[in-house]
């Protein structure tokens, strides 16, 4: 039989892992079926061809639409840039799956955010779609839809449900790219990064929404070995906004490079249930959806 050897002090890496429940093995089935397009290159077109010659599962009538944009990569250590895009919007569409295309080793991460009516009129109004320095440009929109993340998989939509597009308050998308540059690199371009979109007319059974619960800034003191904090919490009064039972699917964490661990807990009357999502070794190398059971 074979041994483990040693890896050595260079040849060393880590990843994330899950053992795998009854659901993550139906998430990873459909992960399977679904088409093996690299995120990085092809266009739309081809992406659809293939979408509808492979059998995976989702409609022979799917549609794709790729929102990237390029940019000359500033040599400052962070740098924000928003582009904003027209959705297909003639009537309402679900998406059923969507991925990151990534064309720069200094993307950090990215965001589309929706605009609402009155954020999709400041946009028709504006006289360039972008993209804008983020720190120059006050960004109109502000509904989290989508993520890039490098390094991250490919988001399926659960075969009874989509992410709503087309709808009045879908028209238009923010799309807001970080790049980390801590060396000062100057003369890099990214020649195109951002999403890969996999929509359908066809509207299945459910609307897929989506709870954001985040800390848009966390002061960390000096000197600590670790710190511990509550980021964000969403009270009963505001779950009594809900307007009925929901169905959770999924949880996405994201922290920076000095995160290690995350949770979101959970409690009903004073008395803590199970949690709705945690991460005990959080690496920002690999990120993804993690499937709620």
């Amino acid at each position: 039989g074979s041994s483990w050897g040693y890896h050595g002090t260079v040849n060393r890496g880590s990843s994330l892992v899950s053992f795998m429940d009854q659901l993550l093995q139906q998430q990873k089935q459909q992960q399977a079926a679904a088409m093996q397009v690299t995120a990085s290159s092809g266009r739309a077109d081809a992406a659809a061809a293939a979408a509808r010659s492979n059998g995976t599962g989702l409609p022979a009538d799917v549609k794709v639409v790729e929102l990237t944009y390029p940019v000359d990569i500033p040599e400052d250590t962070t740098t924000y840039f928003v582009q904003y895009f027209k959705l297909p919007s003639n009537k309402k569409y679900h998406i059923l799956r969507y991925e990151p295309i990534t064309n720069s080793l200094l993307l950090h991460h990215g965001v589309g955010y929706l605009c609402n009516a009155k954020a999709a009129a400041a946009v028709k109004a504006m006289k360039s779609m972008g993209p804008y320095d983020r720190f120059k440009h006050e960004m109109k929109c502000e509904e989290f839809y989508m993520l890039v993340a490098p390094n991250g998989t490919a988001y399926n939509a659960p075969v009874t449900a989509g992410l709503p597009m087309g709808t009045p308050n879908s028209h238009y998308l923010a799309l807001e790219l970080h790049y980390n540059n801590p060396e000062g690199l100057t003369g890099l371009k990214d020649r195109g990064s951002g999403l890969r979109v996999y929509y359908t007319e066809k509207l299945r059974p459910h609307d897929i929404g989506l709870i954001t619960l985040q800390q848009p800034v966390l002061n960390i003191p000096p000197g600590l070995s670790a710190l511990k904090a509550n980021v964000s919490v969403c009270p009963a009064a505001c779950t009594a906004k809900f307007k009925g039972p929901l169905t959770l699917l999924d949880s996405f964490f994201h922290m920076h490079s000095l995160g290690t661990s995350i949770i979101t807990r959970r409690f009903r009357n004073g008395t803590e249930l199970s949690p709705v999502g945690q991460l005990r070794m959080f690496d920002y190398a690999f990120q993804g959806n993690t499937p709620i059971n």
